[in-house]
């Protein structure tokens, strides 16, 4: 996925138009999840500051419907050391909180890769494995949705 593209899905996941979690979906199984954020926070930034951008980016997110929580969570992932170098801890927060509600399998696979990379602060390595563990607790528990 180009420039362009990534620019695309981010207008349309901003738009919250109901084609975009399937692109988003495309966008960050090619390994292009962090121009997406990236490029949503370029946008977002046209109207505001950065906390500004964050915001709206985190509000774009937690829109999302269930059915995405992949997307919706992936893309968090990538916000959250973000929102913590703002000092957004109300984001990094919350962030942390939908994590804990989550029942998708691909999204605890994901957080223990990205748990696993090597510019990963510790706090934010052990943050994410615990959520993983959390979110296979829960799928262990009550399923996947």
């Amino acid at each position: 996925m180009g420039d362009p593209a990534v620019q695309t899905v981010a207008t349309l996941l901003l738009a919250r138009d109901g084609s975009a979690p399937r692109l988003a979906h495309d966008a960050i199984s090619t390994g292009h999840g962090g121009e997406l954020v990236a490029e949503m926070l370029r946008i977002g930034r046209k109207d505001s500051d950065d906390t500004g951008a964050v915001n709206r980016v985190m509000a774009c997110l937690e829109s999302l419907p269930d059915e995405v929580e992949f997307v919706r969570g992936y893309l968090m992932a990538l916000l959250d050391p973000i929102a913590s170098h703002l000092y957004m801890h109300d984001v990094s927060d919350a962030i942390l909180l939908w994590f804990a509600h989550g029942r998708s399998a691909e999204l605890a696979a994901a957080l223990r890769s990205i748990a696993a990379e090597p510019d990963v602060s510790v706090r934010r390595s052990q943050d994410y494995a615990h959520a993983a563990d959390v979110i296979e607790r829960r799928i262990a528990t009550l399923g996947t949705k």
